[in-house]
């Protein structure tokens, strides 16, 4: 039996052993108690929603490990934590915490993806005052490559396990269940801000999450930069702050995952990008729109943790309706004394027209606080900026050889090595263009840490995917 298997923007199609269904903890054990150190068995991989786009979620003769039913979700009102199988979507976590009044401190903006998922990236969200989550776990169980079940934690007698697992894209074994802290779920206001120049939402940037006055303190933030041909390409930008208002009424009811204020507008200017007439009338809709106060919203702050993911989906399956060019995600992480100069690499090399025919279609902000857990591949030192960047990026070749031009390959590489001259990072769950060399420059200890925990942890390698394998694990 064999699958051919592909990932969100179809550019990475991999014919894998089988999908077997983990509803159970003993049924992964099993699978791994058939793993053969000796020979060519198939190797297990990790997948939750298999959004990431490297490679993390499939191997080629591998068993792809699907989780959705490996599910339950506790809440201890005692210790105010939650507990989530690996399974379990932020969504159904939701569900469960609403009745307590409770929210998750970090997830990424849609509730869709999965705990073990968003684990093994080690994912941020938009509140300004956390870093990645994995600041936020208790502790976590894992199914190691070596048989053990092992409970770790960052400072325990496994710190080596938790440091490989969290951000470590299915490193050492299998993340089971996580215990997370979590916050209030308060109703907030969303207020929205304009600068004509950037350079302005700098102190901004500097002064969250605690920035008082008009706007008062952000429980969540959110940029968006012009990607108007001009001189305001990336250099206007709108953004949101959500700010908690005592005095608003909102009900205690989850509103259904789909899109939010921001998903329509990215997706509408998506649409817009073959007529750049209709992008500068919309640019300036979006503008004088999100500035009236007549159109402030409230939701409590699990509602605006429940934006769709359906926007990021590419049209870049091979027999799409654009099989030339696919539509794809890279973050840059920057201190924020460094955003301008990352920026003024940007607007040299994606301004609209560039001669690697990539078409930058949003630009978002958010800021991150450093990562306090020290993970093994760690985008976060010490507080950064975040630039999420989507973008129709041309393609060559044809079906399942298709793949980036080499000169959009060469402008995304140029990009990386800019944020690491700054001082900066680049996130690992997109499209692969980092070089080894940019790899080991940008997490320069990782692959040591990696290879150290997975000695210990999985010294038969039972666990890979394709990401691991070209980090040299």
């Amino acid at each position: 039996m064999s699958i051919d298997l592909d990932d969100l923007i179809g550019l990475n199609m991999t014919t894998v052993h089988d999908m077997p269904l983990i509803g159970h903890v003993d049924v992964a054990k099993a699978l791994l108690a058939g793993v053969s150190h000796v020979d060519s068995s198939p190797r297990l991989v990790a997948a939750g929603m298999r959004h990431s786009q490297g490679g993390h979620t499939a191997l080629s003769g591998g068993r792809v490990l699907v989780m959705e039913a490996l599910n339950a979700v506790n809440y201890d009102p005692a210790t105010q934590t939650v507990t989530a199988e690996a399974g379990a979507t932020w969504s159904q976590i939701h569900h469960t915490l609403l009745v307590h009044g409770r929210a998750p401190l970090v997830h990424q903006s849609s509730g869709h993806f999965t705990v073990g998922g968003s684990l093994a990236a080690n994912c941020h969200g938009r509140d300004p005052s956390q870093g990645p989550i994995g600041n936020t776990v208790v502790s976590m169980d894992v199914l190691c490559g070596n048989g053990e079940t092992l409970t770790a934690t960052s400072d325990n007698e496994h710190p080596k396990l938790f440091s490989a697992a969290v951000g470590g894209y299915g490193c050492c074994g299998l993340i089971l269940r996580a215990t997370f802290r979590t916050t209030s779920n308060p109703c907030l206001q969303e207020i929205w801000g304009f600068e004509n120049q950037v350079k302005n939402y700098v102190g901004v940037l500097q002064a969250l999450p605690n920035r008082t006055g008009a706007a008062g303190t952000s429980a969540l933030h959110y940029g968006w930069l012009c990607c108007l041909e001009g001189n305001d390409f990336l250099n206007e930008v709108v953004y949101a702050d959500y700010v908690e208002n005592s005095g608003g009424a909102h009900a205690l009811a989850l509103k259904d995952e789909a899109w939010g204020t921001s998903e329509v507008l990215r997706a509408s200017w998506s649409a817009a990008t073959q007529d750049a007439k209709f992008q500068k009338a919309l640019w300036k809709e979006i503008k004088g729109l999100r500035l009236n106060p007549s159109h402030a919203t409230m939701h409590h702050r699990m509602n605006w943790m429940r934006a769709a993911v359906s926007f990021t989906a590419s049209r870049g399956d091979p027999g799409g309706t654009r099989p030339d060019r696919v539509e794809m995600l890279q973050e840059y992480f920057v201190p924020v004394g460094q955003l301008l100069a990352m920026l003024a690499a940007m607007r040299t090399h994606l301004a609209p027209g560039n001669a690697a025919g990539i078409r930058l279609l949003t630009c978002t902000v958010r800021v991150v606080q450093p990562d306090t857990c020290h993970t093994a591949l760690s985008y976060a030192p010490g507080v950064r900026v975040c630039l999420a960047l989507e973008a129709s990026v041309p393609l060559k070749g044809v079906g399942h050889e298709r793949a980036p031009t080499a000169e959009a390959a060469d402008v995304f590489r140029l990009l990386i090595d800019v944020a690491l001259a700054l001082g900066g990072n680049y996130y690992l769950p997109y499209y692969p263009f980092a070089t080894s060399a940019q790899f080991q420059k940008a997490y320069p200890k990782g692959q040591t840490r990696l290879q150290a925990a997975a000695n210990e942890y999985d010294p038969g390698r039972a666990f890979s995917n394709e990401f691991l394998r070209f980090v040299g694990v």
